[in-house]
């Protein structure tokens, strides 16, 4: 392999780091609230690095759509492959459809309940601090029992914790 191939397998390997890390970033604490700056602290580059692969955060927001674009198409054309006409074709769709927007209204019902369960267990002090709690938080807080909530959501929130295993 030559050096340009090596610099050219490298450079796709950033970028595939640097929008990896975005969707990440952008599932857990929502697109307003990732930096240009969070997406290369989270891959150990500097900001120069993200801006020689992207204009900007909102063309990094752009390529993660059109990937997860990409993606559902990829999905829906394997949950019709196996269909024989266009009657199977549809109902492979409906299914699907309504599997993918099962897990949507599940994963929101998850964090509905635990910010409910943060405003009904909560001492005072924490309870204005409930919006600080990033979706990726909430969803594992819910394996904490009742007893040892508040003290771990007082860690989570004052350690910025954010991996599942550590919290």
């Amino acid at each position: 392999m030559g050096i340009r191939e090596r610099q050219e397998r490298d450079r796709q390997g950033v970028r595939r780091a640097i929008l990896d890390a975005a969707r990440e970033l952008f599932v857990a604490e929502g697109y307003a609230n990732v930096s240009m700056r969070k997406i290369a602290e989270r891959i150990e580059y500097s900001q120069p690095v993200l801006y020689s692969h992207f204009r900007g955060k909102r063309e990094i927001i752009g390529a993660v759509a059109l990937e997860g674009a990409a993606e559902m198409a990829s999905a829906m054309r394997a949950a019709t492959a196996a269909a024989e006409d266009r009657r199977a074709q549809v109902t492979a769709l409906a299914v699907f459809a309504a599997r993918v927007q099962t897990l949507t209204v599940q994963d929101r019902v998850i964090r509905l309940e635990e910010r409910l369960r943060c405003e009904r267990l909560l001492p005072a002090d924490l309870r204005p601090r409930i919006a600080e709690l990033k979706p990726q938080q909430l969803v594992a807080l819910r394996f904490a029992s009742d007893s040892e909530f508040p003290e771990l959501v007082r860690r989570v929130m004052d350690e910025k914790l954010m991996d599942g295993k550590a919290i």
